[in-house]
């Protein structure tokens, strides 16, 4: 059995969108700036990290014979 939401509870969250909508879309949306001084190392080890998991990932994709 769904659960019903009060109707005063619908009426307080209309309201709130109505006076708050405009700002809604006043901010940018998009990925986020790169920051030139991140710490390489960090970034180093991530990519380390996707090429594991691509390699992982392309094993466990190729069909086996083992099942014929």
């Amino acid at each position: 059995m769904p659960e019903k939401v009060h109707p005063n509870l619908v009426g307080q969250w209309k309201r709130e969108v109505q006076e708050h909508a405009a700002g809604l879309f006043e901010a940018k949306r998009g990925p986020k700036p790169v920051d030139p001084l991140a710490d390489p190392e960090k970034l180093y080890a991530e990519i380390g990290w996707l090429k594991v998991e691509s390699g992982w990932l392309k094993k466990k994709s190729i069909p086996t014979c083992e099942g014929a």
